[in-house]
């Protein structure tokens, strides 16, 4: 085998002419395609494709839990309302609808594996029997937006204020989000 000598490349680097120097050039940029990583402007997905759709998984139980939570929250607070109020002097029957400003929000535990630099976040999921289930660390019931109050009450105006000023020491809402009409007979 030939020792490599700096000589013979080169005498052979100067013995190149135009075309020669252009091959080499081409060549170069092929291998710096090559060697660059591309992700065609995607965002970089995940290695373990089953921990993903995993997560998106757990994700939709999580947000399909919450709003069935929601809808019960929102029901209850409801009743509640309406069977206090009905307790008040002068109100008689009532009907209740509540708005709610948002869902309230459910902070899932998340695993975090850092590597250098790099960082691999996952959400911390419990087994039970068949189904698996977001670790819930902490859990923020939706607000109260506005409240629509309909009472046989609802036409004298000393009990609306009552009712009005009940509402808004329970829920923390300002008056103009508390509407209260008199029931029809």
């Amino acid at each position: 085998m030939k020792s490599f000598s700096w000589k013979s490349l080169q005498s052979k680097l100067s013995n190149m002419n135009r075309t020669d120097w252009l091959i080499v050039l081409l060549f170069g940029i092929l291998l710096l395609v090559i060697a660059i990583p591309s992700n065609g402007g995607e965002q970089e997905k995940s290695s373990y494709p089953a921990q993903e759709k995993t997560e998106q998984t757990v994700e939709r139980v999580a947000e399909n839990e919450k709003a069935e939570e929601n809808d019960a929250y929102k029901e209850m607070l409801e009743k509640e309302l309406e069977e206090l109020l009905s307790d008040m002097d002068g109100v008689g029957k009532v009907r209740v609808m509540l708005t709610m400003k948002d869902t309230g929000a459910h902070v899932l535990d998340k695993n975090i594996k850092r590597n250098g630099e790099d960082s691999e976040t996952s959400t911390v999921v419990y087994k039970n029997d068949k189904e698996e289930s977001p670790y819930v660390t902490n859990r923020y019931l939706p607000d109260v937006e506005g409240v629509l109050i309909v009472a046989q009450g609802g036409g004298n105006a000393v009990t609306v204020s009552d009712i009005s000023d009940a509402v808004m020491a329970l829920f923390n809402i300002e008056a103009h989000k508390i509407k209260i009409v008199k029931m029809s007979d």
